[in-house]
Formats: C-alpha cells, structure tokens, sequence
C-alpha cells in the first residue's frame, strides 16, 4: 500500500493502580499511543523542547511533536529529519538527542553510523560528524545516549559493552559542541545487573539522569528498567563513571521497552520525568509515554567546576 503520513495520533490513558510508586518517583499519568501513520514508531529519543512541547526522535529518524498530554489536546505532529526517507539506514538510525535550551539548536546521535549531526532548527541539518572515538563502536550497539550539560559540555555513552561478559560501557566528554570540538576525554561506566544505558537527561545542577534498560528471555520474556544520577564531575579519564540507583521499575509500573527520557520543571520545584518506550515497529510491543514526579528534583551537590575538579586530580594523583 502507499505510505500513509497524514494519519492522527491517537492516546489512550492507562487506568494506574494506587501507589504507583518507583523509588521517589511516583507514576502519574500513562498513555497507550498509537497510530496508521507511517512515521509512527520506533521511539528511542526524547527531549522537552523549549517550546514546552515534547520531541520524539525514532530509529527511522522520524519525529513526533505534541505538547505534554497531561494539559489536554496534544496537537501531534510528525515529521521527519531532512532526507530520512532516502538515507541508507546507518545514517538515519538515531537513538540519543541532545538541545541548547537557550539557543533552540538540537543534536542527534545514529548508532548504525556512529555519528552526530547538528541541526539548528529541524528543518536544517548545520553540520556532521563521525568522532574518531567512536569509530570502533559496534554498528547496532554505538552512541545510544547522549546529553548536553549546563556548561557546555557532552556526554555520550555506548549501548556496546567494552569487554566480552563484562558490565562496563565507554563514554565520550566533549569539551564543546562535539561536530566541532576537540578530542574528548574516554572513561568507563559500569552498570548494574547487565543493563544498558539508552539515554540521558541533564539536571539544573549539573548532574543527569540516564535511563537503563535490560531484557531476559529466561525464564520467561520480561523488560527491566531502572534510572540512574550519575555527576559528570566525577568523570576521570580511563575511570569508571560512579552512579546512583534513583528508582527501578517493576509492578505496577506498565513494562515496555522504554528507551527515551526527559525532565521539565515545575513552579513548586519539583519535576515531572517523561518517558517513552519504543516499540520496535512490532505488533507484540507497545508505545507507552509515562509522566513520573519527583519532588526532590534538582536537589542535590552542585556539579564541582571542571578547573576546580581537574586541579583536584592532579594533585591527588601526585600524591599531594
């Protein structure tokens, strides 16, 4: 049949069970979406954009804009990165996005390719890059999380285990916009129970919150989902990255493959964390979208200055 891309977005909310809670998070809201439309789908990514409408990035590069559903109409719109419907897969597989809140300016990281592009607004593609750090990086398992901090900086993390068995995963800190900084610095992180980071969401203070996910088959097929805080000052080259259990998901949370993240603030100060599963494009799995709150967002230690920081090991290292 011809593609179908002028289908609506439908959502159905998900009765929740009481106490929905997970950790200090507490479920408010889920909605089942669906749709014919050809650009539906596959949802790995997700930013809040400084419009205050949600952005939904999927593996066939294709994007989903629709104000937050708890403040009634949608208003869904699909769309897609330029030339997504005629790139080799490689180059159109995005699994991580990252934004300059103040500037609007979004990046996108594809995992088929390994690369990063910048697009200062979704309708113009700036500039592209594939990092020499990451050209090693396996072709379904490269750059699935990504982040842009306070200060700058870039965060992007590998789905890929960096030894057969183990449970660690390398990490890029780029200085600077990463199409067009420097090198950046190579660390480790170590994740719990075999899972994987698939994305990230910076924090006011500086720290993120990068999502983790896993899938058993044996004994019987069940996804496992957990957030984790994690402060990039602690990040020291060839180290591994410490992180911090907020919340992991089981009953009644709804399972699903959730892959993407993101936060928005609140007036009282707390937050409202937003996830999104992707489904694969599979009839067996569904696209779910969560709105979780956590009073004590933001709370927390400051992100230490990186001079400061640097100083710091430097002369630990020198034993002073």
């Amino acid at each position: 049949p011809p593609p179908n891309f002028t289908a609506e977005l439908q959502l159905t909310q998900l009765p929740l069970p009481q106490d929905a809670i997970a950790g200090p998070l507490t479920l408010v809201n889920a909605w089942h979406l669906t749709s014919r439309n050809d650009h539906f789908g596959g949802y790995s990514a997700l930013l809040m954009r400084p419009n205050g409408r949600l952005l939904a990035g999927s593996d066939a590069g294709r994007l989903l804009s629709l104000s937050p559903p708890d403040q009634g109409d949608p208003q869904a719109r699909f769309r897609s990165f330029p030339g997504a419907a005629t790139r080799d897969k490689r180059d159109y597989d995005l699994e991580a996005m990252a934004q300059h809140v103040d500037a609007g300016t979004l990046w996108a990281a594809y995992e088929g390719s390994n690369a990063i592009e910048r697009y200062d607004t979704l309708a113009k593609r700036k500039r592209r890059i594939v990092p020499d750090a990451m050209a090693g990086w396996w072709d379904n398992s490269g750059p699935e999380a990504m982040a842009r901090l306070p200060d700058g900086r870039f965060v992007v993390l590998a789905e890929q285990r960096t030894r057969f068995g183990g449970d660690n995963h390398e990490g890029l800190l780029f200085p600077d916009d990463p199409t067009g900084a420097g090198d950046p610095l190579v660390f480790q992180l170590a994740t719990p129970d075999g899972m994987r980071p698939v994305d990230m969401a910076p924090l006011a203070d500086g720290r993120v919150l990068i999502l983790l996910r896993n899938f058993d088959v044996i004994p019987w097929p069940a996804w496992h989902v957990a957030i984790a805080v994690a402060d990039p000052a602690h990040i020291d080259a060839g180290e591994e990255w410490p992180l911090e259990i907020l919340a992991r998901f089981d009953d009644p949370i709804p399972p699903e493959n959730y892959e993407g993240i993101t936060i928005s603030s609140n007036a009282s100060g707390s937050c409202d964390i937003w996830l999104i599963s992707d489904d694969n494009f599979s009839g067996l799995q569904r696209t779910l979208l969560l709105q979780l709150t956590w009073d004590d967002c933001g709370i927390g230690a400051r992100m230490m200055d990186p001079t400061t920081h640097s100083r710091d090991q430097s002369l630990k290292q020198k034993g002073a």
